[in-house]
């Protein structure tokens, strides 16, 4: 059996059964889930949700991934379980440190993610958010929703096993850099005063992908100047992502490190993890590895690893932002340039415009 390298204390805990804690406050009794909760896409069954302890299962295209997560005083550990692949998380809220684990449960031997794993996983990030409902601020509940979100987003080329020492990781100043006041959501941004934020990677890097003086800004094929951070869907196309020169320039296509393209817009660009998903922290560590792998690098990249080291930190602890956990109803028509609606359409009030339709706060619900 794998242990922590952090922390003993949870070392074994969902294979003990439901035995009493020896420190920490006494659980509050499970209780069992009200109801199965169809996803758009799976199906998400609860056996217990309760303040300590969320256990069940998610369906996904003929697959099943089994989860549970716990708390026992500080101690927080999530497991797990999809095609005999056992994912473990186990941290210590007071350090702040978390160990990552991932192995065979036939032979307890090392494995490693599929692209089919990581999809299963983002599924069941946003399955979540309808799932859980009211239930969603439980500690247990959240906590399965960050492991959900680290996992979904975990790169081929880090070891499962590794012990992230939080601020002691720190690859970029950003980490620990909420940007929650930049996000763009009902009341606040929209097209008549947008709100952006920079992005950038690769900086200082021997490829040249940024000018002598850094990246704190000017043109350079490693940042992006306006990134329009919300809960704005993926476009119609495999890329998700919009880029171009201009606010209404945009297209959705994947380019390589251009320095003229300084506008980025959709896929949730900012959220810690995949794509959209049920936890809405937002992060300047998680907008640069969104532009990093959206940018001209692949999911998994070296590149791209130093980002996501703190990106997976912001993710465990950092607060969600408020008033931004809503999916944007909107009407992707086209996969090239999709042309501003008239002016007098904008935010006045009568939803997404087919055809049209941009970046709207009409389209905010």
């Amino acid at each position: 059996m794998r242990t922590s390298t952090v922390l003993t204390v949870v070392a074994g805990l969902f294979l003990v059964g439901c035995g009493a804690a020896t420190d920490g406050p006494a659980p509050t009794p499970e209780a069992k889930a009200p109801a199965t909760k169809e996803a758009v896409q799976g199906v998400v069954k609860f056996e217990t949700v309760a303040r300590e302890k969320v256990r069940g299962t998610f369906d996904f295209r003929g697959m099943q991934l089994k989860f549970e997560t716990a708390l026992v005083g500080d101690a927080r550990e999530a497991t797990f379980e999809l095609r005999g692949m056992v994912l473990t998380f186990t941290a210590d809220s007071k350090l702040g440190a978390f160990d990552v684990d991932g192995f065979t449960r036939a032979d307890g031997l090392d494995t490693s993610m599929t692209q089919q794993d990581r999809l299963v996983i983002r599924a069941f990030d946003k399955a979540l958010g309808e799932a859980l409902q009211g239930q969603r601020e439980l500690p247990a509940a959240d906590l399965l929703v960050r492991t959900s979100t680290i996992w979904g987003d975990y790169s081929d080329s880090l070891p499962l096993r590794r012990t992230f020492h939080g601020r002691l990781d720190q690859g970029n100043v950003g980490s620990g850099n909420d940007l929650c006041a930049s996000v763009n959501k009902p009341g606040n941004g929209g097209i008549a005063s947008p709100k952006y934020s920079r992005a950038t990677h690769d900086c200082g890097s021997s490829a040249g992908d940024c000018p002598w003086w850094g990246c704190d800004g000017g043109e350079d094929n490693a940042s992006v100047d306006y990134v329009f951070m919300s809960m704005h869907p993926a476009g119609p196309c495999e890329d998700t992502t919009w880029f171009g020169s201009s606010a209404g320039s945009q297209s959705c296509y994947e380019p390589d490190h251009p320095a003229d393209k300084e506008y980025a817009y959709g896929d949730c660009f900012g959220r810690c993890g995949g794509g959209c998903g049920s936890g809405t922290v937002f992060s300047a560590a998680c907008r640069d590895h969104d532009l990093c792998v959206r940018f001209g690098h692949m999911m998994a990249s070296g590149w791209c690893d130093d980002d996501l080291v703190n990106a997976a930190w912001d993710a465990a602890w950092m607060s969600n932002c408020g008033g931004v956990n809503f999916n944007a109803q909107f009407n992707w028509a086209s996969k090239g340039n999709n042309p501003q609606c008239p002016t007098s359409w904008q935010n006045s009030g009568d939803g997404c415009d087919v055809n049209c339709q941009f970046i709207d706060m009409d389209c905010f619900r």
